[in-house]
């Protein structure tokens, strides 16, 4: 009888036993000679990084403290100093204030101590896409269209509703940059082809083997009209920054916040009102057109990714939104950026909208930090596989992978079968997959 099991899947809901029969083969666990006499409650369920990037670290290296924050933590400073210099290509010396308001985020640093990291490997590879983006429309060379082309299909592979991203950023540029586009491509036409060819041959190949199978899985399509949910999804969304969502997520109970917490996306909707209504005064400043393109570049980004979440049916937790989290921040700081650089008009309501909603962020960055602080203070209030005690199941499971004689490994769909624990080659390895849950 397997002795413990981990849950192999960051949105998995199948509830796995550690003593008695397997309901769920979409985990890695070790089947050990021995019969299993410890209670449920002293080895919670648990799960790891579903993100195929940071699994191959976990599969190759083991399960620990070390394998599993040290990577996290190496990639989030990483991610900082792509921000930086996101923000530096659309608000300039503004950019610093998108940095702390991220470094600050209480909810990426949460997660990414219990989760394992996959939301931190995603902001990386988002922040890179972005960056690429923007450089390669400033002049910066077709190395910066083969950086996007890269960054996309590793975004894939390590979770497929990274598609989420490029096709909003596909359908901003379509709609704000086509004439640069243009110009950019005209420049070296023939490496501008190759380079797009290659990556819709690679996506289409992606999507053959491993989309289409999720798609369909269980003889259901995994899409669904996104109209009658895009209510639900978009309150998703607002609970999330909030961080109401995230909380209960992790502990499995409802919480009471301040309504006020749920709006900051109202300043961010105020401050790109007020860039409109300077536009409609007059053309804007030389300097302050790109900003203003930006800005209007991330409210696309930004409502083509809630259509893509509501037009999922498995898209229904806080960590399917929660990469949208710096898009409101980066309207609203574009929106300053624009106004302030095109005259004196509107500069007071836009100076007082952007301090009313950074303040807000900040206050319930301030809240939620405290409840997270106690959260973690108490891991009895944890949902099981949430446990901080992953670790100290994690070395049970490697000292003793020695004398397993069976290894049951499985993933959330085709692209993220492993386990992470070691285990002796002569151990029978039995691998399976559960292919319901694209995009997870």
């Amino acid at each position: 009888m397997p002795l413990a099991e981990q849950a192999g899947a960051l949105h998995g809901r199948d509830e796995l036993r550690r003593c008695g029969p397997r309901r769920s083969l979409s985990a890695p666990a070790l089947r050990l000679p021995t019969d299993c006499r410890r209670s449920r409650s002293d080895h919670p369920v648990h799960r790891h990084a579903e993100g195929g990037i940071l699994r191959s670290d976990l599969c190759h290296l083991g399960v620990s403290v070390s394998t599993i924050r040290i990577p996290v933590i190496v990639l989030s400073a990483v991610t900082l100093v792509l921000a930086f210099l996101v923000g530096r290509e659309v608000v300039g010396r503004w950019s610093v204030v998108l940095v702390v308001v991220m470094a600050t985020c209480p909810t990426f640093i949460f997660m990414s101590k219990v989760d394992w990291g996959p939301i931190v490997i995603a902001m990386l590879l988002t922040m890179v896409l972005l960056l690429a983006f923007f450089r390669y429309l400033a002049g910066g060379g077709i190395g910066w269209m083969w950086a996007f082309v890269v960054i996309a299909l590793a975004g894939v592979f390590d979770k497929q509703n990274f598609l989420w991203i490029i096709i909003a950023v596909g359908v901003g540029a379509a709609t704000l940059y086509p004439r640069q586009l243009r110009q950019r491509v005209s420049e070296r036409p023939r490496a501008a082809f190759f380079a797009v060819a290659t990556f819709l041959a690679c996506l289409v190949l992606f999507g053959l083997v491993f989309v289409l199978p999720n798609l369909s899985a269980n003889g259901a399509s995994s899409l669904q009209n996104p109209i009658p949910k895009f209510a639900l999804a978009w309150g998703l969304l607002e609970r999330t920054l909030g961080y109401s969502a995230v909380i209960e997520f992790f502990t499995g109970r409802s919480i009471r916040q301040p309504a006020w917490m749920d709006l900051q996306w109202m300043f961010s909707l105020a401050a790109f009102a007020i860039l409109g209504l300077r536009r409609l005064k007059g053309p804007l400043d030389e300097a302050a057109a790109p900003s203003a393109r930006a800005a209007a570049f991330f409210v696309i980004v930004l409502a083509v990714m809630i259509v893509e979440v509501a037009a999922t049916k498995q898209a229904t937790g806080p960590w399917h939104v929660i990469e949208l989290l710096p898009y409101p921040t980066l309207v609203l700081l574009c929106s300053l950026a624009a106004v302030w650089r095109s005259g004196t008009s509107f500069r007071i309501a836009i100076v007082a909208t952007t301090i009313g909603g950074l303040g807000l962020i900040m206050s319930a960055q301030a809240v939620s930090t405290a409840q997270y602080v106690s959260l973690m203070r108490n891991p009895s209030q944890f949902q099981s596989f949430f446990s901080p005690a992953l670790y100290r199941d994690a070395a049970f499971l490697n000292q003793n992978a020695g004398g397993a004689d069976e290894v049951v490994s499985g993933g959330w769909g085709r692209v993220h079968p492993s386990s992470p624990c070691r285990v002796p080659p002569t151990a029978r390895n039995t691998g399976t997959t559960s292919g319901n849950a694209w995009p997870t």
